[in-house]
Order: C-alpha cells, then structure tokens, then sequence
C-alpha cells in the first residue's frame, strides 16, 4: 500500500471504536524476521502468516475466530439478558421488602392495639401478674377517686418491703416518698391528671435505712372528662442513678483535670519566656546568664515531669510498659527515692525519718526504676500534704510473703469520704492548695498500677481530716515469686 504498511494500517483499525474488535492476520511473503512477526502482534494482530498460504489452514482459522466473534457476541446478549433478569430481580426484592415493612407495620400496630386491649381488660389479678412476670416489674393502680390503691407483690417489693401492700393509701404512699421529693411527686400526680400520662423518677425511704430510686410510668383513665384511674408500673433504678451519679463525677474529674493541665503546662511557659527576653537583653554578663539558665532548667523540669506522669499513665492503660524484672534489695530502691524527693521533702523543712533493718536484706523481683518511682511518687505526696515543718516516716518491713513499704505523714489527712477514690485518676485530696503543690491527681493512680504490676497491693489509710495519711505498698519477696 502506498504511503503506509500493513502495520499501520492495523493500528489505525485498533484504533477506530467501530473496528476495534475485528481480529486481523497478517499475510506477507516479505516480512518473516521474528522483529516482523512480534511487530506485527504488537500491532493488534491474532495471527502472523507467511505466504503461500495453505488455504484449508487459512479458512480453519478464519472459521474458529469467526466462531469466537460469534460466541463473545452471544455472551454479550446472554450478558444483557442477564443484566435485566438481575434488575427485575431486583425490582421484586424492592417489592417483597417493601410488603415486608408494611406488614412489620401492621404487626406493630397489631401489636400496640393487643397491649392498649390488655390495659383495658387489667382488673383480673391473674392477667396483671402475668403482664408483671411478662415486663418484669412491679403493676400498680390508682383510684383516683377514693385514693385506694392495688399493687402486685413485685411492685410493693420494690417500693417497701416491709409495708402490707393491702393497706396503700395514696396518703401513705406519698408518706413513703422521700422529704425532698414529696411536693414534686404530688405535682406529678396532679399534673398526670390533666395530661393523661405519668412519669416521675423519685426516692423512697420507708425502710429504717434505705433509700431507693425508682422510676414510675403510667396513664390515667377518664371517665367522660374526669380522671378515675391510673395505671402503671414501677421499677427500681438505685443501680442505674448510682452509676449516673459515679459517671458525672468522673467527667466532672476529667474537666477539671484539663483545665489543671492547661494551666500546669502554661505557668511554666511565663518564666522560661521571661528569661528569654532577660538573656536578650543581657550583655555578656556571665553570672546572670546563669541565673537565667537556672531558671529555665527548673521550669522544664517541671513541664517534663508533668508530661511523664501523663506518659506513664498513657502506656500502662495501653499495655506498653514492660517491666525489666531483676533481683532487687529494696534498701536501694529506697535510697534512689528518698534522693529524688529529697529537694521537696527539704524545700518544706519536713522531718524525713528512715526505718529499715540494717542487718535483714530484704529482696523482691521488680523493675528498679518503676519501684523507686513508686516509693518517690508516695514521698513526694506526703510532702504536697503536709504542712512546713512536719514529719513524714519511711518504714519498710517483711511479712511472710511480702516486702511492707509505708509512707506515713503528719499532714492535711484524707477525709472519710474520700478514701474510696484516693488512688482514682484525676482526684485531689484538697483542692484548695496551690496547683504546684497539689499536682494534677495523677501520681497515686499511676503508683496503685505500677504496684499492681508487680503483683502487689496498696492501701491508703488516715484517721480523719488534720491527722495524717498512711499509704502501704505490698510487693511479693523474691523468694514467695513464682
């Protein structure tokens, strides 16, 4: 062909969308070089055929690629076919799916017009103890009109076991509410009057002791417009309000702990600024620069303790502290701490008094570093929270299976009431010290983990506010370990 090979010719049939599928072989008496014939495949071509050409071989191919474009298009339409069989498909599930919810709807309405028909039919005491069992709660009822009520056993379980359920007045039933609720639980009831639905949350003390929360639900009936009765049910829910309750307090410990950490990290920042402009401003004078530096190193200090505390917690909750266990005297560990806390336990003028037997060894299997952090953390709080000028006394003896650690002060004490959630995260014995004093509430939180890692127990102990603390570590000997 003038201007143009076979080659190109059959690129520009690959090229064309109309003519792309065509299956094209080559004849040539010329090019039979194997750079010809991988050209020539290069170029789109099925077959490479070098002339003369045996034309019963010519036609068995031509036939089995004709074969082949006719089979490709049959699964094309086999493929299309397919294609609106599986949309049809489709359309019917949509279909069955949407008789499906329709019929769901109906079997809840169903359902709802059967439970409003028991309701209605609620004065056989069989039926309302099956609904009770059925619910598992406790079946009240109201005359509204004579203030006589009937309660299923379970629901006067729940609201005073002690009391004969026989006897419910509402003037009783009311007496049983707690002082603080009592005026919001009449309004309930009154208001349950105008609005045919009732829903309160209160508190019963009827026992000597106890006192509960319960939930009450229910609905009045009217005669014409006149309220005559309600129904309902009645449950227990002290477990719930009292997690409720350790749930706000913990956020509330949270929110507190942020924002002690935000302002701990940012005091520090004030003076290491400072000094920055001081050095800025200094000329070449040596001894200031070094008061400077000084300050700055102390600051820091500071911060990377703070992040540490932060770290450790951090890793331990996320398993990636690996203790590095070794044969330990615990005299050495007890040494490194009171070296570390040595500068507080001295800034506070405190009495640091060390009792340990100077001939016993006493031996545990632990990490060096976590134990001293421990014992340092435990004198450092000691110091926090005892005023200037007092004592602190480091004991440490051996019991059958343990090394006894105790740091014991003479400082603020821990009130009764927060003993329980001491070594919590995020808690504080006085909030009212100094933050740099204080800390942020995390150091006996990471003490009681640290501890339990090495298979150990530490308690906190005070007699009262003003009367000192006492926090004791128990880890097992090296010789009780495994």
């Amino acid at each position: 062909m003038p201007g143009m090979t076979g080659f190109e010719l059959a690129q520009m049939v690959k090229q064309r969308k109309k003519t792309a599928g065509v299956p094209i072989i080559f004849l040539t008496a010329y090019y039979s070089e194997a750079e010809h014939v991988l050209e020539g495949y290069g170029s789109g071509a099925v077959d490479y055929l070098h002339k003369p050409v045996n034309p019963a071989i010519l036609r068995s191919k031509v036939a089995v690629f004709a074969a082949l474009h006719r089979s490709a298009r049959d699964l094309e339409r086999a493929n299309g076919a397919l294609l609106v069989e599986v949309a049809e498909r489709r359309r019917v599930e949509a279909q069955l799916l949407q008789l499906n919810n329709e019929l769901e709807e109906r079997v809840e309405q169903r359902t709802s017009d059967l439970i409003r028909a028991n309701k209605a039919i609620g004065d056989s005491e069989e039926l309302l103890r099956l609904a009770q069992e059925a619910g598992r709660v406790g079946i009240w009822e109201w005359n509204l009109k004579t203030g006589s009520g009937i309660w299923t056993p379970a629901a006067w379980a729940i609201f005073d076991s002690a009391g004969p359920r026989e006897e419910v007045t509402y003037p009783k039933w009311l007496s049983c509410i707690h002082p603080e609720d009592r005026e919001r639980a009449a309004k309930a009831v009154e208001d349950a009057k105008a609005t045919g639905s009732y829903w309160d949350e209160l508190r019963v003390s009827c026992g000597p002791a106890e006192t509960k929360w319960i939930e009450l639900v229910g609905a009045v009936e009217y005669d014409e417009s006149e309220p005559v009765r309600m129904r309902g049910a009645v449950r227990d829910i002290t477990d719930r309000k009292a997690i409720e309750l350790e749930l706000k307090e913990a956020h509330r410990r949270k929110d507190e702990f942020l924002a002690i950490l935000a302002h701990e990290l940012r005091n520090p920042l004030a003076p290491i600024h400072n000094a920055l402009q001081i050095m800025r401003l200094t000329d070449n004078d040596r001894q200031r620069f070094s008061e400077v530096r000084e300050i700055m190193e102390r600051q820091l200090v500071q911060m990377v303790r703070l992040v540490d505390d932060l770290l450790d917690i951090s890793r331990i909750s996320t398993g990636k502290i690996e203790l590095r266990l070794e044969h330990l005297e615990i005299r050495k560990v007890l040494q490194c701490a009171i070296e570390t806390s040595s500068p507080l336990i001295e800034r506070a003028n405190h009495q640091l008094t060390v009792e340990i037997s100077e001939t016993t060894p006493i031996s545990v299997q632990g990490d060096f570093t976590r134990l001293t952090q421990v014992v340092s953390n435990l004198l450092n709080n000691a110091a926090k929270y005892t005023s200037e000028g007092g004592q602190i006394w480091l004991t440490v003896r051996q019991d059958e299976l343990n090394a006894v650690i105790s740091v014991k002060d003479s400082g603020i004490g821990i009130p009764a009431a927060m003993l329980p959630y001491v070594f919590d995260m995020f808690t504080q014995i006085d909030r009212s010290l100094n933050r740099a004093q204080g800390g942020l509430g995390i150091g006996l939180s990471l003490v009681r983990r640290l501890v339990a890692m090495h298979g150990g127990s530490v308690t906190a102990n005070s007699a009262g506010e003003g009367l000192g603390s006492e926090f004791v570590v128990r880890i097992p000997l090296a010789s009780s370990v495994g």
